[in-house]
């Protein structure tokens, strides 16, 4: 099993919010939260390529809560870009950002893998 020193700042207070959940808490949470980054990174992108500022904005407040509420604090701040750039009416230079968001996830994801708290995943994402 990985220690989480390995990815040293992926997931802040992960092990806190381990303890707190314990397992199988922890598994549904972090399960549900891959699920659902991976499907709001693809409409982040949907929303990039229609250049759609108002959904961009929506989709990517959404992600922000979620990774912040399970520490993957990388990608609450990339996902306030996007939210500020699209409540600004703009989505210019969206794509940079999407793509730290879509490794920072991938990133995530390897962690939560590594440390057993979910099988191994395959991230697939059209961003």
């Amino acid at each position: 099993m990985a220690t989480t020193n390995e990815f040293a700042g992926t997931l802040a207070g992960f092990e806190s919010l381990r303890e707190l959940m314990g397992e199988d808490g922890i598994r549904e949470l972090m399960g549900l939260f891959i699920d659902d980054g991976g499907n709001h990174i693809v409409r982040l992108g949907g929303a990039l390529d229609r250049s759609d500022a108002g959904l961009l904005a929506e989709v990517a407040h959404a992600l922000k809560g979620s990774s912040a509420s399970v520490g993957a604090n990388r990608m609450a701040q990339l996902c306030g870009q996007l939210e500020t750039s699209g409540r600004a009416g703009t989505t210019a230079g969206g794509a940079a950002v999407l793509q730290a968001l879509v490794e920072e996830f991938k990133c995530v994801t390897r962690f939560l893998s590594k440390t057993q708290i979910v099988a191994d995943v395959s991230v697939r994402l059209a961003a």
